[in-house]
């Protein structure tokens, strides 16, 4: 069993602990087909191993290649866009996010927003407490809705995202963003 690299494997019989012995020659040299493997799974392998006299034995066996890695976050970039609310005192940031994610066995592993919270402490702005709500509207993407008082008190939030790669390992990140400042 190997950890894939996302690169082909190279076999050697040395180096996999296989080896051949003749009654006669000794110590014969062990040839392995195919002498490397990619991709994912279970490959079939058939060592051949021959004497002076032209005596051939063969053995077959199976290497494994898996992924257990984890894809990594190279960048995160997140773009905020305010529209207008429904009410004149209110308005929406929807904020969406672009990651650079990695994987040296998926080409696009999935990533997702995972959860937002608040990385303010609440805080008395204008006559009243107001906290922006937020809605996950998709993958890479969550609404802020915010209100008058949020020009004077923006609020920074903490998103948490999570890269998964086709093998189902995952990986997670979290980003600081001011939710309510684009109004």
């Amino acid at each position: 069993t190997f950890e894939a690299q996302g690169t082909a494997v190279l076999l050697d019989a040395t180096a996999l602990g296989i080896s051949a012995t003749d009654d006669i020659d000794g110590a014969v040299a062990v040839m392995l087909s195919p002498s490397s493997v990619s991709g994912l799974g279970s490959h079939a392998v058939t060592a051949t191993a021959s004497d002076a006299a032209g005596n051939v034995a063969t053995a077959t066996f199976t290497v494994e290649l898996i992924d257990t890695v984890a894809p990594s976050f190279d960048a995160l970039g997140v773009t905020l866009e305010s529209t207008s609310g429904r009410y004149r005192c209110t308005s929406t940031v929807e904020a969406t996010v672009n990651a650079a994610v990695s994987d040296a066995n998926d080409a696009a592993p999935s990533v997702r927003i995972v959860s937002v919270e608040s990385a303010d402490e609440p805080r008395h702005c204008g006559w009243r407490r107001f906290a922006p709500e937020f809605e996950i509207t998709g993958d890479l993407t969550v609404d802020f809705r915010t209100n008058f008082f949020s020009r004077w008190c923006p609020k920074n939030y903490v998103l948490t995202f999570e890269a998964t790669d086709a093998s189902g390992n995952a990986s997670g990140t979290s980003d600081r963003t001011r939710g309510s400042s684009a109004r």
